[in-house]
């Protein structure tokens, strides 16, 4: 994948005229009645009303076709909402620059995108302004620094057409230190460890827990350590938050939670 292609592309959502700065955001999400649809027939999201505090960590759960990537990728405007108003700091996003609004938003999706380059300049495409001990810092945090370094050219190995030349767990680590890199003040993890092994996993998770203490980060659950030590998650069903709080008041409240957990989690 060459970088020039994606850049041509034309962005079906743009900003509105006389768009609005962001500056010294604090990272408060609100969900206005949103709904969304990919056809207009079937909702992904129906009737979505919630509140997520400045640096609060949140844990969604659910079955596959629930609404969890969904809900995930309207917070950066990759879709807007087919009804209802998301707001960042109480301002609906859709006022704000496109652009800027991304700039503080860091997302890693298991749909990982890397360019034919070397690993160094695919981690400063999220913040050129880096400088080499920051990269560093960043990949420690990914879990990613140690094997880079035992690559003959190091940080300037080049990495193949998305990342073919890397393993599957070696991609993630190199996207979850490119998001921190940039140093957001929303991060969204969409199974962003899900080609890991449990060690690195936990390894990374630890390092994110400390970085994620003075953001707000929403992250997709997939594993067992995640959700039982989650403040608080949300579990989907249908398009709808069915429940809200944590794994044991949950459990306790709701028997399709309980079965989702028992049956995906043993």
């Amino acid at each position: 994948m060459r970088l020039d292609d994606i850049l041509k592309k034309e962005n079906r959502i743009t900003s509105v005229k006389n768009a609005r700065s962001i500056d010294n955001i604090k990272g408060d999400i609100v969900f206005k009645n949103v709904s969304f649809s990919y056809d207009s027939k079937i909702k992904s999201l129906n009737a979505i009303n919630l509140k997520i505090k400045e640096k609060e960590s949140l844990v969604l759960v659910g079955n596959n076709g629930s609404g969890k990537s969904t809900f995930l990728n309207l917070i950066p405007r990759l879709i807007d909402p087919s009804q209802g108003v998301i707001t960042i700091d109480g301002t609906d996003i859709k006022l704000f620059d496109i652009t800027k609004l991304r700039s503080i938003i860091s997302l890693v999706s298991q749909d990982i995108i890397l360019f034919d380059l070397s690993i160094l300049e695919n981690l400063k495409l999220a913040n050129k302004n880096a400088s080499f001990n920051d990269i560093e810092k960043a990949c420690k945090l990914a879990d990613a620094h140690n094997f880079i370094i035992k690559f003959k050219k190091g940080y300037n190995t080049l990495v193949g057409d998305r990342g073919l030349k890397l393993s599957g767990g070696q991609r993630q680590k190199i996207s979850i230190a490119r998001s921190l890199l940039k140093k957001p003040k929303i991060l969204l993890l969409d199974e962003a460890t899900s080609a890991l092994d449990n060690y690195s996993e936990k390894k990374i998770l630890n390092n994110l827990n400390k970085f994620t203490k003075n953001i707000t980060s929403i992250t997709i659950a997939h594993r067992t350590a995640t959700i039982l030590n989650a403040k608080r998650i949300l579990f989907f069903n249908n398009g709808r938050v069915v429940s809200d709080g944590t794994h044991s008041k949950i459990m306790k409240k709701n028997l399709d939670y309980e079965k989702y957990f028992l049956t995906n989690f043993k």
